[in-house]
């Protein structure tokens, strides 16, 4: 168990993502292995991520760890980590407020952060199992999905809820689409993928998976 959680790190390889994300990395292989980054002192498994593109930081919500690891790319090492996290799953940064926001499946909370300092401010109760962050296109709200079924947009400028909308299941992956109105989630519960409007705040179609 201590040579494997010494050996958790982050590994990032050649794509159209990570080279759209990560500036200044480039190789012509494809499938190379750009960069290993250990995470020194994190147990357990890591969830999701999320990047800083201009202040070149990672943001790995190490689950198993209760710790959100803050990594500098440039220096390929962890620069800061905040400890007391209940089952981190969850990871959005916002550029435009320069803040965190990380969703905690133990206690159902989504917790705001400022990303200069670290410093802990707004706390959001969903209810239970905060899982999967997702920014609005616009930036100015945060999708949480949440519970035996459910997404809620958040407002950061308020620890209220903007909307809820109910769910046949729990959801996990989603992504709002980039020009449109439509969040697409997925829930293996329920075997499908719902397509929720975000301006009618409800689900207008049921993609069946089989």
């Amino acid at each position: 168990m201590q040579r494997r959680a010494k050996a958790i790190g982050i590994a990032f390889t050649l794509c159209s993502a990570i080279h759209a994300a990560v500036p200044g990395i480039h190789s012509t292989l494809p499938g190379t292995l750009l960069q290993s980054i250990g995470l020194p002192g994190v147990r357990g498994r890591i969830d999701h991520m999320a990047i800083d593109t201009l202040g070149r930081k990672l943001f790995v919500a190490a689950l198993g760890n209760n710790s959100l690891e803050v990594v500098d790319l440039d220096q390929g090492r962890v620069a800061h980590s905040i400890h007391g996290l209940p089952e981190p799953q969850g990871v959005v940064f916002l550029p435009i407020k320069n803040r965190i926001y990380v969703a905690n499946g133990d206690d159902g909370t989504v917790r705001e952060f400022d990303a200069k300092t670290y410093a802990p401010l707004q706390v959001w109760k969903l209810g239970s199992d905060a899982d999967n962050l997702q920014p609005d296109p616009t930036g100015t709200r945060i999708y949480a999905g949440f519970g035996e079924g459910g997404i809620t947009a958040l407002n950061p400028d308020s620890n209220q809820a903007a909307f809820k909308v109910a769910l046949p299941g729990h959801p996990e992956a989603f992504q709002p689409e980039a020009v449109g109105k439509r969040i697409f989630v997925n829930i293996p519960e329920a075997g499908e993928i719902a397509v929720l409007d975000r301006e009618k705040k409800a689900v207008i179609s049921h993609w069946p998976l089989g």
